[in-house]
């Protein structure tokens, strides 16, 4: 059952990046999407919920490839525990160490809102509460360019959308988990439990899917 339990989110193709960080796997953390990717982490100690991060300078990092430098669509998704709010707590970014070089990055700040950037230019805030501190959320935001919709789900709730013009930007950056890709700064401060790159926007079922097969661990 355990193991039927840790493979029943979606699992295909358009799945880039899937890092288990409950899992202990010493110094670094393999990838187990199809790619294979290498998560090096620094610092962030194993926990049987995730890694812990303390705020300061522990982070995850998964080198540049082109299956991470998503430009089309993008599915977002981690569990997250944050053990305070500070200006900026940094899940994941794929950004360069140049300003303005950021991809695609999800962050909370100072009032406990969920923030994403999706290319240099262009910033979404919720506009209402997102992160409870010290209590696991699920978090995940989607985005196409097929129909402009980009959209942030909390616990398997849809929390707010938006219709945007603006496309994804590029970068030769690696991804962070915890902190900024290429750039020490925004420190995450709290539990990471996993996280789940797609190149296509999941949907609302699929969404579900994944919240209701991994919600055991994070009780």
């Amino acid at each position: 059952m355990r193991t039927h339990r840790q493979n029943s989110f979606i699992k295909d193709p358009s799945l880039v990046l899937d890092l288990p960080l409950y899992l202990l796997d010493g110094s670094s953390i393999k990838d187990r999407s199809a790619y294979g990717h290498l998560g090096v982490v620094t610092g962030a100690l194993w926990t049987l919920q995730g890694r812990s991060f303390d705020g300061v300078d522990d982070y995850v990092l998964i080198a540049d490839t082109p299956s991470l430098n998503i430009l089309v669509a993008i599915t977002i998704e981690a569990w997250v525990k944050l053990s305070s709010v500070t200006t900026y707590d940094v899940i994941v970014a794929k950004t360069s160490a140049a300003a303005g070089g950021e991809s695609y990055e999800i962050f909370s700040d100072s009032a406990a809102k969920a923030l994403m950037f999706l290319n240099p230019s262009a910033t979404f805030t919720t506009t209402n509460v997102f992160y409870t501190v010290e209590n696991w959320i699920h978090t995940v935001w989607t985005f196409s360019d097929a129909d402009n919709k980009l959209m942030v789900y909390k616990n398997n709730v849809l929390f707010q959308e938006w219709t945007t013009t603006e496309a994804m930007g590029s970068s030769a950056g690696n991804v962070g988990i915890g902190r900024r890709g290429d750039r020490g700064e925004h420190w995450f401060h709290g539990l990471i439990g996993e996280v789940r790159l797609y190149n296509r926007a999941l949907t609302a079922q699929e969404i579900q899917r994944n919240y209701l097969a991994t919600k055991w661990r994070y009780r």
